[in-house]
């Protein structure tokens, strides 16, 4: 079957949703705390509006779905919502931990691309923490803790020390992401 290169971002909600005309209901998400968070936002646009994590990935280069060039899989096309970390760890029961999982396409994991696609997926991640997890200064800098201008350089601007540090970076996520699936696994 031909599938759509693509990143997926499975936050519980079915492709099937997705393509429905339906609105998607943020209680049956594993995204259930930010919604409640950023009440302000509708949510629609933190699935797959102008600020959402598939549109920050589009920003830096690789399609994903949600998002707003992709608001659905579209009707017959395979899409995986998230598994059983996303389920177990999401907020959707009622906790605090929000959990997207993210499902790569392959093309994306080619040794030709996936240097790129790695400090692009790093990039929106980091943008996407910050917009909406991390608490903002009191001295009236509208910029949150952690996120100044210092470290949105990193995805900015190209050099040996900031793919180095990229780098890093992706491999501290995947370490971790990696040791909390051994964890629950044993």
């Amino acid at each position: 079957m031909f599938r759509i290169v693509r990143t997926e971002l499975g936050y519980l909600v079915s492709g099937t949703d997705l393509d429905s005309d339906k609105p998607v209901l943020a209680n049956h998400t594993s995204i259930r705390y930010l919604a409640a968070r950023q009440s302000a936002i509708e949510f629609d646009s933190l699935l797959r509006g102008k600020d959402s994590l598939g549109a920050l990935l589009e920003l830096y280069g690789f399609s994903a779905v949600p998002s707003p060039t992709y608001h659905c899989p579209g009707i017959g096309n395979p899409f995986y919502s998230g598994g059983y970390l996303t389920r177990r760890h999401g907020s959707i029961t009622m906790g605090t931990i929000d959990a997207i999982q993210v499902e790569s396409a392959r093309p994306f994991r080619d040794n030709s691309t996936i240097g790129h696609y790695s400090k692009a997926l790093a990039c929106a991640l980091h943008d996407y923490v910050c917009m909406y997890y991390l608490p903002s200064r009191q001295d009236g800098d509208t910029q949150p803790i952690g996120c100044s201008e210092k470290y949105q350089n990193l995805c900015s601007r190209i050099s040996a020390a900031c793919q180095l540090t990229t780098n890093c970076l992706w491999t501290a996520v995947l370490s971790v992401i990696f040791f909390v699936a051994i964890g629950f696994s044993t």
